[in-house]
């Protein structure tokens, strides 16, 4: 009955092994480019700890907007959405990157530092860290998860786990700080991205096939970047490989809110 049962573990094993090696991977990658100049961050007003605060003001902006040299759009969100029907095989190397490896945000220099984060709901923790001289308060507002809202001493760290998905980012701010905001994407899978100020993302190993893939930026929230990308949304087939969807090329008429 041992050898039976250990013949069965075996041969189960040898059977997902057979099943990760017989499916195809692609990588998603991309760059969003501002085609006009962007506005000047607007400087945010700093009302309390001074003594403290004070010494960064030039770094404390409106972030909304960021953009680096070449025009790259920072805090671009990018992730897989897949429908009720698909099930997505995750890669070995993506679930051991995103189980091992924790989301983090620091409070640092009076502002939360990335200014965009995701990360892959129930299995990916976030840890927020205090690295101010001065005591923070964090709080995190999100619409299926619970939020929450912690007091953090200096040199503190909060470990918390988002076990639902979300269809939109949260808003992370801080109880002390009125000016000190980010935010927080759950995603369903581990396929997700975020851009910095090159504008450059990158979604490494998906499973090959078609997929329907989800865009936001906090100034817009879903941006369509292209006239058929409806809602935010755009399909693309995933080949085996390298994909690249090349400069996505947006002016700030894309990147404002349309009047009801």
């Amino acid at each position: 009955m041992r050898f039976l049962k250990l013949s069965l573990a075996i041969a189960a094993m040898l059977m997902t092994a057979g099943s990760t090696m017989a499916q195809e991977w692609g990588d998603l990658s991309g760059t969003f480019v501002l085609t006009e100049k962007a506005p000047v961050p607007k400087k945010l007003e700093v009302t309390k700890d001074l003594e403290c605060c004070g010494q960064y003001l030039e770094e404390i902006v409106d972030e909304t907007i960021i953009t680096g040299d070449s025009g790259g759009l920072s805090g671009v969100y990018i992730w897989l959405r897949p429908s009720p029907k698909q099930k997505v095989t995750i890669h070995p190397e993506v679930e051991k990157q995103h189980t091992e490896n924790a989301a983090v945000i620091e409070n640092l220099h009076c502002r939360f530092e990335p200014h965009v984060v995701a990360l892959w709901a129930g299995h990916q923790k976030l840890i927020v860290k205090n690295s101010d001289p001065i005591p923070q308060v964090v709080k995190i507002d999100m619409v299926k998860n619970q939020a929450i809202n912690v007091t953090m001493a200096i040199g503190d760290k909060v470990e918390q786990k988002f076990p639902v998905a979300e269809r939109l980012p949260g808003k992370v701010t801080c109880g002390l700080h009125p000016w000190e905001n980010a935010y927080l994407l759950a995603s369903e899978t581990p396929y997700f991205a975020t851009t910095g100020k090159d504008g450059k993302f990158s979604i490494k190993n998906i499973p090959a096939g078609e997929w329907e893939f989800q865009l936001w930026h906090e100034s817009v929230g879903y941006f369509a970047a292209k006239a058929d990308w409806k809602s935010g949304r755009f399909t693309h087939k995933i080949a085996k490989g390298a994909n690249d969807l090349g400069e996505i090329k947006l002016t700030l008429k894309d990147l404002t809110p349309k009047k009801k």
